[in-house]
């Protein structure tokens, strides 16, 4: 999909979305749902509306905390966000959680975001995006060994989607990159 289109459908089942959720504020999938979506429009969005839509699945996906401690997918999302927030440079960084807003994810750390992204596998082992995600942390924290054991994970995985499918060529890529690992 083009991608101001993507912006345009995930706004309009976001605002779907959300107004559902406020009648069932207690249904904690649908609340789930609103995040991811949230958390998908913050990958498509630039600007200020990127950090307005980073800022708003980070809040979602901590009131899907509130009801489930336990809820992996609302870890993962926070972890993500945490990692978005470390790979800007320090001006972006500055920017985006001083200037426009986005305080709650300043005090992001790749110790939080290893913890939260590992939660997220632990909890949902079946999803490629999850693994891929934190096998992406483990390669820029320097653990490689660990990047492709998360890495070959994702490559025994059967895509169930084309989401799947570009996330197993992505960690093919990585994989690639990374070496067999037997120097």
């Amino acid at each position: 999909m083009e991608r101001d289109a993507a912006k345009r459908s995930l706004r309009t089942l976001e605002d779907s979305l959300s107004a559902v959720a406020e009648a069932r504020a207690a249904d904690v999938e649908l609340r789930w749902i609103l995040a991811a979506v949230t958390g998908a429009r913050a990958e498509v969005e630039g600007g200020r509306d990127q950090v307005e839509a980073a800022q708003a699945a980070h809040a979602r996906a901590k009131e899907v905390l509130a009801i489930d401690p336990a809820h992996a997918g609302a870890k993962h999302l926070i972890g993500r966000l945490h990692l978005e927030v470390l790979r800007m440079s320090r001006i972006k960084r500055f920017l985006a959680t001083k200037v426009l807003g986005g305080g709650e994810l300043a005090g992001a750390t790749w110790e939080e975001a290893r913890a939260l992204l590992e939660a997220g596998v632990v909890g949902d082992p079946c999803s490629p995006d999850r693994h891929y995600h934190l096998a992406r942390l483990y390669s820029e924290t320097g653990d490689a060994e660990l990047a492709r054991e998360r890495l070959r994970a994702v490559l025994r995985m059967a895509p169930l989607s084309a989401r799947d499918s570009v996330v197993v060529m992505r960690a093919a890529e990585l994989m690639n990159a990374l070496g067999d690992g037997s120097q």
